[in-house]
């Protein structure tokens, strides 16, 4: 993805001690404190016998500076939109040209730090469970724990396969960060803790309801305007994408506005409210969750959501 503004980053260096080891003062890479302590966890729970939690927790963290920083070290986004995929049904209603009305109601099928997608192991996480560090860490882990499992040869042939479903691991660059950030020596992570970026990395939980229903359901306000951490590789114009002479799709897609996410029945939705878009209709998108977006899902005119008791 390009990268084409810096916008402002500040990077909170702290000590973290773990098994009487500390992080060094200088770390060449930063990341968000509250994610660094998830994967952290995560890595403690599903390390192979074979690793110490810290040299898991750099295989799962090696990803995610290519994946979502555009090999940037400051700390990723945990909101991070990918922004190289045109498939038609991402558009609203399939429509993946220049006369879309309704461009920025676009279904990002790449989410978060560790760019997960509705197409692969993680189909089964709702947009929220993505973004968020702590349901994202643990089930990264768990893939990679089973990657290592079936993997053979040495450490780093090991680590090759393990990275494999990230196309940003090519060329080694997992493998170089690997190296850069920890050190096999001491057994130490050498990772800056950022303090300004949260689990959710800007992303709010909201109480939602359908217009004229009583009852409410917890929904997640995903507004990239107010995403923390690095957003330079993907919060950048063109917001309404890009577009050929022939007026068809080309990349970068769009970015999305702001838009309203949950999951009921077995389904994730996304909700795009006219008072975030000025479109004329409140525009919806549905998938059966563990299925990929791209041939699942489905578009529909809303009849709006009231948001924290805030109705169309």
């Amino acid at each position: 993805m390009k990268r084409l503004t810096h916008l402002l980053w500040v990077a909170i260096a702290s000590v973290m001690v773990l098994g009487g080891a500390a992080l060094p003062a200088s770390a060449s890479h930063s990341f968000r404190s509250q994610g660094l302590d998830d994967v952290l966890a995560a890595a403690a729970a599903k390390k192979p016998a074979d690793m110490t939690t810290n040299e898991f927790a750099a295989v799962i963290l090696a990803v995610t500076w290519p994946e979502a920083a555009g090999n940037s070290t400051n700390a990723p986004s945990p909101m991070t939109m990918g922004r190289a995929d045109i498939a038609q049904r991402l558009y609203a209603w399939s429509q993946n040209n220049v006369s879309n009305p309704y461009k920025r109601a676009f279904f990002h099928a790449g989410i978060g730090a560790w760019q997960l997608d509705s197409a692969g192991f993680a189909s089964g996480l709702t947009t929220a469970a993505m973004i968020s560090t702590y349901s994202a860490a643990n089930v990264v882990a768990s893939e990679m724990a089973r990657r290592w499992s079936v993997a053979s040869g040495t450490k780093q042939q090991k680590r090759a396969y393990v990275w494999q479903p990230w196309y940003a691991c090519s060329n080694s660059r997992c493998e170089n960060i690997f190296q850069e950030i920890y050190n096999a020596s001491n057994d130490t992570l050498n990772v800056t803790r950022d303090s300004n970026v949260s689990r959710y990395g800007g992303g709010v939980w909201k109480k939602c309801k359908y217009p004229g229903q009583a009852s409410t359901f917890d929904c997640f306000e995903v507004n990239p305007a107010n995403a923390q951490g690095w957003t330079g590789s993907w919060r950048y114009s063109p917001y309404d994408g890009a577009y050929d002479a022939s007026g068809a799709a080309t990349r970068p897609s769009p970015l999305t506005q702001t838009f309203y996410n949950y999951a009921a029945g077995g389904y994730e939705y996304r909700v795009w409210l006219r008072k975030d878009t000025t479109y004329q209709i409140h525009v919806g998108s549905y998938r059966p969750l563990g299925q990929n977006a791209r041939t699942s899902l489905v578009w529909f005119q809303s009849n709006g959501l009231c948001v924290d008791g805030v109705c169309p």
